[in-house]
């Protein structure tokens, strides 16, 4: 977190920076609300990406262990669980794809709607003066709808991916009890909440493994 903080305030500091060395022709191709962009939304995002970077090693670790003491409790039966649990890895890529895909859309439309909005506050007294404020709002209205329409779409793969999170453990454990029950037999309640406490365990690492190896592809 400490080198996330860093690094959001170095890009931030470099983009100011940057802004006031543009010469004339680059101020026209970069825009404030381009600018403004890098700094809060893109910095940030970056900042918060590095707590899990440790997850490109950490991940692989949590698995062979978890792999090899669920072996222990239930034996063979840790198979049927961890097919289910691989199924869902391809799952999960093509979300998080399709979120990192939506997520460049609505930043490029973010941008077009600051430099909108700047100048529109820029020019105001023009607008007031011929009238053009019904059709600079609904160029504004345009662009929003198109920015919410992506939006939308983002928070309903969201909601996919957090539900696939939340119910990957029961499944998973569904798949591996009825697998050791048809081998081996009976089930304790010991082995049960041990497995289903292993099972738990894998889930982090399977869910953000996939979203770390689409980001850094991204």
């Amino acid at each position: 977190y400490r080198i996330g903080g860093q690094v959001r305030a170095s890009i931030t500091m470099l983009i100011y920076r940057k802004s006031f060395l543009l010469s004339s022709k680059g101020l026209q191709r970069y825009k404030l609300g381009e600018m403004v962009q890098l700094m809060s939304v893109d910095a940030y995002r970056l900042c918060n990406s590095a707590p899990y970077l440790h997850l490109f090693w950490s991940a692989p670790f949590q698995l062979v262990v978890s792999t090899v003491l669920l072996y222990r409790v239930v034996g063979a039966a840790v198979f049927g669980g961890l097919s289910l649990m691989i199924v869902l890895i391809p799952v999960n890529t093509w979300i998080a794809q399709k979120q990192q895909t939506l997520n460049k859309a609505i930043m490029k439309i973010k941008d077009e709607r600051i430099k909108v909005t700047n100048e529109t506050f820029g020019s105001i007294r023009l607008l007031k003066m011929y009238g053009w404020e019904a059709s600079f709002e609904a160029r504004l209205d345009a662009i929003r709808e198109s920015e919410l329409r992506q939006l939308r779409k983002y928070q309903v793969l969201n909601i996919v991916s957090s539900a696939l999170y939340s119910t990957a453990p029961i499944l998973t454990g569904v798949a591996t009890f009825g697998v050791y029950t048809a081998v081996y037999g009976e089930l304790s309640a010991g082995t049960a909440f041990a497995a289903l406490s292993l099972f738990n365990v894998l889930r982090f690492p399977l869910t953000m493994f996939p979203n770390m190896v689409s980001s850094s592809v991204e």
